[in-house]
């Protein structure tokens, strides 16, 4: 059901991948970009690693066709094999939105996503924060008024943080506010405009991002009856703060807004699938250079 949301991927889609591929065929380079990439959305990460091993493997096939070393079979083997798994890895890939037996919200079986490569810089570029994967609600309390239903929850938001000190995995734990406007009861249906009013998240290293309290959050959840539940659209153009003093003092983001959108939370079996093709390719990589 999942696939027949995805657009199919080909050779066509690797283009935008040609400079990662390039450097990822150096030794040096490698393990440093491959982690980035391990933090894009989950639809990214299967062309990625489709792109990664359809390249090795068109020159493992050429390498055939000149020798035919058991060794080199083997290579060419093992790169079909990669780009297969990783292939079906990325047709696991869940489409936009969420399917669930509940209207509630928020989805608590999905994740907002913020685009693959987009960055929440801040001090002209000295702070950046990407890849970013808001989920993990808890402690969810709603109520409702003539303006609509008010939610507060507990969540996560996690990515790769790049400062003048730091690079790598980050992650802000703390309390979202949102108000979904119209929306009278929690087993309504229909297309509702909404508003991310307060999002108050800790790293444990005293940073914290919030919501901007000049800029307005908004975006929409569309719930939508479908045989055996619902289906939930949603999304939030969130503009934030950072502080990196514990709050007391607190510098914009360079550029536009976040856009969130909601997916399901990827299966494990897909992640599965994608680490094995990862696997078969670092060892046809260790062959190569053991043959040097």
């Amino acid at each position: 059901g999942a696939v027949s949301h995805l657009p199919l991927v080909g050779p066509g889609d690797c283009t935008a991948y040609g400079q990662f591929l390039v450097i990822l065929n150096s030794r040096k380079e490698a393990p440093r970009l491959f982690a980035p990439f391990l933090l894009q959305a989950h639809s990214s990460i299967g062309i990625y690693l489709y792109c990664l091993t359809l390249a090795h493997a068109e020159t493992s096939v050429k390498r055939v066709t000149t020798d035919f070393e058991g060794s080199t079979m083997i290579r060419c083997v093992f790169s079909a094999a990669a780009l297969f798994l990783a292939v079906a890895g990325s047709s696991f890939a869940v489409p936009v939105g969420v399917d669930s037996t509940s209207p509630s919200l928020p989805a608590v079986d999905g994740q907002y996503v913020a685009p693959p490569g987009y960055q929440a810089c801040y001090a002209v570029g000295a702070f950046c924060f990407g890849e970013m994967v808001l989920d993990g609600f808890t402690n969810i309390v709603g109520s409702f008024d003539g303006a609509g239903q008010h939610l507060t929850y507990v969540a996560s938001v996690s990515g790769f943080a790049v400062t003048p000190g730091f690079s790598g995995h980050a992650v802000f734990t703390g309390a979202v506010g949102l108000t979904v406007f119209g929306r009278t009861s929690d087993g309504e249906t229909g297309t509702f405009a909404t508003e991310m009013i307060s999002l108050n998240l800790f790293d444990p290293f005293g940073a914290r991002i919030r919501e901007s309290p000049t800029l307005l959050s908004l975006g929409q959840t569309t719930i939508t009856p479908i045989p055996g539940g619902f289906h939930i659209d949603s999304f939030f153009d969130v503009f934030t703060d950072l502080s990196i003093d514990g709050g007391n003092a607190w510098i914009p983001n360079d550029g536009g807004p976040a856009n969130f959108t909601l997916t399901e939370t990827p299966e494990p079996s897909s992640w599965m699938l994608m680490s094995l093709g990862v696997g078969l390719h670092a060892i046809t990589r260790r062959t190569r250079r053991a043959e040097r």
